[in-house]
């Protein structure tokens, strides 16, 4: 069972039970702040998923209050036996990523490996290519993202350190998997895409990702994406 809020915090959380009439165990957040108004759905494969919602913000600007949100892509539910359910990658999206490249594209996937303190840069300001508008650090359990001159948009504390991310981004939208499981989201309309890069003690590398295919990136409705400064 799947509790949502959509108060000051927005999220759910996960209850268990053997059966209907319980007794139910209360597991604690599923998803992280900011994803809320749970769903869980058939996939075409047969498999559980959970759709949810995240909010935007007026005017498509950092500053502006948040307001009615989008659905995000699927989930992978994964109940274990004994333990709190999680949400993972669904590996359905994988049909709708494009082949690794170095380049800069507003919708994105990339996989980081991690060998202490981490810090992966997105994208820089549209003005300044040398400065970070949009920057994921890791240092062992801890998890932050920063938006232009350092400004927090979210943070978490992970229960293990993470030895992998895999970040998200379309639009605005950003959220990140820790070893698989779906840890972190918020949103960002500053900056322009850039080559992602991670930099830690031994130097900054390249990160490779894979392009994002929307299905309608025409679309002119609530739910169109924020279409990033080179375009708007």
């Amino acid at each position: 069972m799947l509790l949502g809020s959509i108060g000051a915090t927005r999220g759910f959380e996960a209850w268990t039970a053997p059966r209907l009439r319980g007794p139910w165990t209360r597991r604690g957040p599923l998803g992280p702040t900011g994803a809320y108004a749970p769903r869980v759905v058939t996939a075409p494969d047969g498999s559980r998923v959970v759709l949810h919602t995240t909010p935007r913000r007026v005017g498509l600007t950092d500053t502006g209050d948040r307001c009615r949100g989008m659905l995000a892509q699927p989930k992978s539910l994964v109940v274990p036996k004994d333990a709190a359910p999680r949400l993972e990658w669904w590996p359905g999206l994988d049909p709708w990523l494009g082949e690794e490249t170095y380049d800069a594209p507003l919708h994105a996937v990339g996989d980081i490996g991690l060998s202490g303190r981490t810090e992966i840069t997105l994208r820089t300001h549209a003005s300044d290519a040398d400065r970070p508008a949009l920057t994921i650090a890791c240092d062992g359990k801890g998890l932050r993202v920063t938006g232009p001159d350092g400004v927090p948009l979210g943070e978490t504390l992970l229960p293990e350190p993470a030895a992998s991310l895999r970040i998200l981004t379309v639009g605005e939208y950003v959220e990140v998997y820790a070893d698989g499981v779906f840890v972190l989201t918020t949103l960002c309309y500053s900056g322009r895409p850039a080559p992602w890069t991670a930099t830690t003690e031994d130097g900054v590398r390249p990160v490779p990702v894979r392009p994002v295919r929307l299905p309608a990136p025409h679309r002119d409705d609530a739910s169109a994406v924020w279409p990033g400064p080179s375009l708007g």
